[in-house]
């Protein structure tokens, strides 16, 4: 666990994402297991990229069974999401990039609930109050 949640930091540092959103993001999708696959549709890795999202993204579809890949191809989607819906990022990378416009407010609110309660079995102390407001602070590059 120590590992993936270094290159956790490692990859949230490179794409500006809060670590925390980050881990998240990969706890919710994955419970932090590279094998995760979903056999009703092409979704697989950390972060449960589909097939279509990643090459769109220009994502190596196939590198997503690595763990670093997996976590990089996470914190830089969520990264290119943050810019298009800054405010509502995490819930975009959530309902898939191509579904956010029309599915946005649905999804939020259940989707924040399950990465706090994710992240709190792991020993983060979050609520979702704290958590809305690291998605709305922007995390400055050194």
């Amino acid at each position: 666990m120590s590992n993936i949640l270094s290159t956790i930091y490692m990859a949230a540092n490179l794409f500006a994402i809060d670590p925390v959103i980050l881990e998240g993001v990969i706890a919710v999708e994955s419970n932090y297991c590279r094998y995760t696959k979903n056999y009703k549709s092409t979704a697989k890795g950390c972060g449960q990229q589909l097939k279509g999202t990643a090459a769109h993204y220009g994502i190596n579809y196939e590198a997503l069974d690595d763990n670093e890949a997996s976590i990089v191809a996470t914190a830089y989607l969520l990264n290119r999401l943050k810019h298009k819906y800054p405010k509502k990022y995490v819930c975009a990378y959530h309902v898939g990039p191509n579904a956010a416009d029309r599915e946005m407010d649905k999804a939020c609110k259940e989707y924040k609930e399950m990465m706090v309660r994710r992240l709190n079995e792991n020993g983060h102390k979050l609520t979702t109050e704290r958590l809305n407001k690291k998605i709305r602070k922007p995390k400055n590059r050194e």
